[in-house]
């Protein structure tokens, strides 16, 4: 399993530190989220970074939070009933 890191910058690119951060993680191989609003055209190079631009647009901001609030509900739903099953088995397994 490979570790995932988010970001939360504000604007993108962002300041140098940050910048510093994301290319030292992306040498590492690092799963790297980054979360902010457009300030300048910027590329990330690397297939382990993705990029959520937040809109500025009210409305579709207020889509892009549902969306995601939705996906990581969905998310941890899924791996919550994967650890219930998996208690379950081994409690079975266990009994025998």
């Amino acid at each position: 399993m490979s570790l995932k890191v988010a970001i939360y910058s504000g604007i993108v690119p962002s300041t140098t530190f940050i910048e510093n951060l994301i290319k030292s993680l992306r040498k590492e191989e690092i799963v790297i989220h980054i979360y902010g609003r457009k300030k300048t055209s910027c590329k990330y190079h690397g297939k382990n970074i993705r990029l959520f631009l937040i809109p500025e647009n009210r409305v579709f901001r207020l889509i892009f939070f549902i969306r995601n609030f939705l996906i990581a509900l969905v998310t941890i739903t899924t791996i919550v009933s994967s650890l219930i099953y998996i208690t379950i088995w081994l409690k079975a397994v266990g009994s025998e």
